[in-house]
């Protein structure tokens, strides 16, 4: 976010985004958390934000590493009370927001560079939503949304700096799903 000129484009691409939408969640935002909030809340103003960046080993802040936010309008949530948990610092965000009879839970993942353990936490707290939106559907909603990166069998991985051979076709249905009448 240091970059003024991208800074601004990026902006105006945000506002446009968040017109007619209640919710916004972003990965890959790259600046510290105090940045990242200064920069969001100028371009979001009268929105909540709950934001999350990569932490090195000893605690500090790494900003160029994929940090992430979830943007809460609280024009539309206005009695609503926010709970948010860094599950992943930088990789996973959770945010329940609850009227205190309906709660709406929004989970925000970027899986690069997760370990088993972190990916189990990960599990574990989606389970958990999971269960609360089985126990009480018409009370209860949750989304997971995120950036995830998978590699399909067919795919070839590009190493900059190599030419990179056009790969054989995509199978015309890679992950075997039924289509048709």
């Amino acid at each position: 976010m240091s970059d003024s000129r991208h800074t601004e484009i990026m902006g105006r691409k945000v506002i446009n985004l968040s017109s007619n939408r209640h919710v916004l969640c972003f990965q890959e935002v790259h600046g510290s958390e105090g940045e990242i909030m200064q920069t969001f809340s100028r371009w979001l103003p009268g929105w909540s934000l709950v934001v999350s960046s990569v932490r090195s080993l000893d605690g500090c802040q790494c900003p160029a590493s994929g940090e992430m936010v979830i943007a809460f309008c609280l024009y539309f949530f206005v009695s609503f009370s926010i709970q948010q948990q860094v599950l992943v610092p930088g990789r996973c965000v959770a945010a329940s927001i609850s009227d205190g009879n309906n709660s709406f839970s929004v989970v925000n993942t970027h899986n690069h560079a997760l370990t088993r353990v972190q990916v189990q936490d990960i599990g574990l707290h989606l389970s958990s939503i999971a269960a609360k939106v089985r126990d009480d559907p018409s009370k209860q909603f949750a989304i997971l949304t995120g950036d995830f990166n998978f590699k399909a069998d067919f795919e070839k991985t590009l190493k900059v700096g190599r030419s990179f051979e056009s790969s054989a076709a995509p199978p015309a249905n890679p992950i075997g799903l039924i289509m048709g009448p």
